[in-house]
């Protein structure tokens, strides 16, 4: 619905500019430079990690954008530290932020989804509505169901408040969050997020900031063995304890999160070593998770893929 303002005095024009000005600046862009997508597609024990990284300015047609670059990531596992195996342009970005909206100029012709290679389209639209429609071709055109906006919300996911444009209609569970696209990462096409099935693409990580920073090595895997956590039953059932069992060495000031597929930080709490921790599962949605365990300084020692029946 478009905002009317009518110039009968000075104090309405300047009301109307703030509100404007306001909402420009509520919104997270997604073109950043140095900004990173670490992704990990899982199909029962199969695991692909690949990433996305925005990198360096390009030029076409006069047009500014940004460059991203695809990530070969090693190796085939959960890992605390990736290393980039090999990279390659991917693409080009750029981004109406006054529009909220992001467009894009795939380069990759090995990429097998159903978007058009070599000129730009419509990437992302974060300025949708509730009762919108989202329809290009991330959202697998040959789907006989469009996918529907029904609820818009705030919350914080990967260290900003960010809105989530969500749809629940036919069985289809996706949210679009703005400045990182579908709930799986940049590029990734909507898909339903199994709440039970070992399957799935998740976003793993999201960083800013330079590739060491983030978690990405450039050399091989370190050999250095960390003591792990023994994490049981798993999969667990909703309402169930899930046990932490600790092994002997491990220090006292580890943090535990549990995150959910959708980066949001749903448990923290401290590892303490006085009893044999556990995570209480009760409220929780059944579906994919995380489980991160963190040193006092933040660095991340040991991750574990949770499924919640």
């Amino acid at each position: 619905m478009k905002k009317r303002t009518y110039a009968y005095s000075l104090l309405p024009l300047l009301l109307a500019v703030t509100v404007v000005s306001l909402k420009a600046q509520d919104y997270t862009p997604l073109v950043i430079e140095q900004a990173t997508w670490q992704i990990i597609a899982i199909n029962g024990n199969v695991y692909t990690p690949f990433g996305y990284t925005i990198e360096g300015d390009t030029t076409i047609e006069s047009v500014a954008y940004k460059k991203v670059y695809y990530l070969d990531l090693y190796p085939d596992t959960f890992s605390v530290d990736y290393v980039i195996e090999d990279r390659w342009l991917f693409g080009a970005l750029r981004e109406d932020t006054a529009a909220r909206k992001v467009y894009t100029i795939i380069f990759d012709e090995t990429w097998g989804g159903f978007c058009t290679i070599g000129s730009e389209f419509e990437l992302y639209d974060f300025s949708k509505s509730i009762g919108d429609t989202i329809s290009n071709c991330l959202t697998s055109p040959d789907i006989e169901y469009p996918y529907i906006i029904d609820a818009i919300d705030q919350e914080e996911v990967w260290g900003l408040n960010r809105t989530h444009i969500q749809t629940s209609q036919y069985n289809i569970e996706e949210s679009l969050i703005e400045g990182i696209g579908y709930s799986g990462g940049l590029f990734v096409e909507a898909l339903y997020l199994p709440s039970t099935a070992d399957w799935g693409v998740f976003l793993y990580d999201y960083c800013v900031g330079a590739a060491a920073d983030c978690g990405l090595l450039s050399g091989t895997v370190s050999e250095e063995v960390v003591p792990a956590v023994r994490v049981f039953p798993n999969p667990v059932r909703q309402g169930e304890p899930l046990w932490l069992e600790k092994p002997e060495g491990i220090a006292a000031d580890h943090t535990v999160e549990l995150v959910d597929a959708m980066g949001r930080v749903c448990i923290r709490q401290a590892y303490t070593p006085a009893e044999e921790p556990y995570l209480s599962t009760t409220g929780l949605a059944p579906g994919f998770y995380v489980l991160q365990f963190r040193s006092q300084g933040g660095q991340l020692l040991q991750v574990e893929k949770v499924i919640i029946e």
